[in-house]
């Protein structure tokens, strides 16, 4: 009992450090530092507690839940200054991650699975995750507690079929609510436990377990619908319905079109897919040793080509190899107990390929460390101008740290939402010449990217100041 405290108080320990450290945009070792679509997001969480309704009044292209969670987080507090409940909640988040492939590994024999191969597996798996984790708060990361409980929860009913080849319900509706939660913060993330669910279904009806099969549907869709019919009630009632479904899939579908395959070479391209082809090569091995296919191994075999191929096809972003990270930590799992030594080297150049890389960019966490606060001087802008301000492809921080509300929708980032909907900057620009922002913000060298609105600085706003390239002007 001892041993497993002292285990367990390690591992708590390794992730809260691994979470202060990497977590950038919300630890408190990096209290200037808010990033890009985590400060986003937590905008959106701190307007919700101000009464406005994501997507109609303020605009995003992410899941709904993803909002709530923020929202919740600014109970503690929209900045980085003192205690913060969302990097509470991070951690709460990887240790029910982390807790969950631990089940899954204690699944294939306790007896046979040591601790220091799990710390060992975490290790590695840790250092690919403080890179594809970029900046933290992100909707990948959210994502992974309900991913790696299906994975429990798959490996436990494919290890014990031989008595019993029906599958719980009460695991189809664990599975209905983590896919409704995910469906609601980014569905690209559900692939990879889809691919399993689907593999279990075609077990089922190979075992003709007709009845079992209709009754984890109807528990699965169930769980879906507990998360879903709430979700979608809070926004018909505030007369948003259309516009978040409009946002979260129709919007997204377009961005996803856009944003697919973006080609790299070098480092950046071993970087993605690196644990990718680790995974693969690992369960190669192992399936060419055992010669033998059980259950598992086809659910191991769809989750981790689902994960591939969902990989190849949106890749323009590292954080979304976050994703994998469940994939990888139990493909490894399953073949722990057969691993010798070309799967240790094919682990130890993963593991450190990405500890130099982590080494590498030292100094720039340091940098992140020290860095000021960017927009001091936005306290300048008079408390009765704060409701209306307009910050043009600027970072949302803005807005989190002086309490200042935007008089568009489209508070920041303008340019990346209207190229792939171009009607979105014909609504932006109404809005501006009808609202009158008594501010506007907007970098002071090069283009704004948005031609139209130097347009309207040069007719009704005059310069006040400027800093870090950003200048501020206000209304003649």
């Amino acid at each position: 009992m001892k041993k497993r405290l002292l285990s367990a108080f390690l591992i708590i320990f390794v992730l809260i450090g691994f979470m202060l450290a990497c977590s950038l945009a919300t630890s408190p070792l990096y209290p200037h530092n808010y990033s890009y679509d985590s400060a986003f997001f937590r905008f959106f969480g701190s307007e919700i507690l101000n009464g406005k309704t994501p997507y109609k009044d303020v605009w995003d292209h992410k899941g709904p839940v993803l909002y709530f969670l923020q929202a919740v987080g600014a109970l503690g507090g929209t900045t980085n200054k003192g205690s913060n409940l969302l990097f509470v909640l991070q951690i709460t988040s990887i240790l029910t991650s982390v807790f969950f492939i631990w089940k899954t590994y204690l699944e294939f024999g306790e007896k046979n699975r040591s601790f220091l191969k799990f710390f060992s597996l975490l290790v590695c798996v840790l250092s690919v995750f403080s890179l594809t984790i970029e900046s933290g708060n992100l909707s990948e990361e959210w994502t992974l507690p309900f991913a790696c409980g299906s994975i429990w929860m798959m490996t436990r009913y494919a290890l014990n079929t031989t008595a019993d080849p029906g599958h719980p319900r009460k695991y189809a509706f664990f599975h209905g609510i983590g896919l409704g939660i995910v469906f609601m913060i980014r569905i690209n993330n559900a692939i990879p436990v889809c691919a399993g669910i689907l593999i279990i279904g075609f077990y089922l009806i190979l075992k003709k377990q007709w009845k079992n099969l209709f009754d984890n549907l109807v528990f699965g869709l169930l769980g879906i619908v507990c998360i879903i019919a709430p979700v979608c009630i809070w926004f018909y009632s505030r007369n948003a319905l259309q516009e978040m479904i409009y946002a979260v899939y129709n919007f997204n579908l377009k961005y996803a079109q856009v944003r697919s395959f973006i080609s790299y070479t070098g480092e950046p391209f071993i970087t993605r897919y690196l644990p990718i082809a680790a995974a693969i090569l690992i369960f190669v091995i192992f399936m060419i040793r055992k010669q033998k296919i059980e259950l598992i191994d086809c659910i191991t075999a769809a989750v981790l080509a689902a994960g591939t191929w969902m990989l190849t096809d949106t890749n323009m972003y590292l954080h979304y190899f976050t994703i994998f990270i469940p994939v990888f930590f139990f493909t490894s799992i399953r073949c722990a107990d057969r691993m010798r030594l070309p799967e240790m080297l094919i682990l130890l150049i993963v593991f450190g390929w990405f500890g130099i890389l982590n080494i590498q960019r030292l100094p720039d966490l340091l940098n992140i460390h020290r860095q000021g606060p960017m927009f001091t001087d936005t306290e300048r802008i008079p408390p009765e101008d704060r409701n209306a301000v307009i910050a043009v492809n600027l970072p949302p921080e803005i807005y989190l740290n002086y309490g200042l509300e935007p008089i568009s929708r489209f508070c920041a980032y303008q340019h990346v939402h209207f190229s792939i909907a171009p009607e979105m900057k014909d609504e932006f620009l109404n809005d501006l010449y009808t609202k009158k922002p008594q501010w506007i913000l907007a970098f002071c060298s090069g283009e704004t990217k948005i031609p139209e609105v130097q347009d309207l600085i040069d007719e009704a706003y005059q310069y006040r100041f400027d800093q870090s390239d950003i200048c501020y002007y206000q209304r003649k």
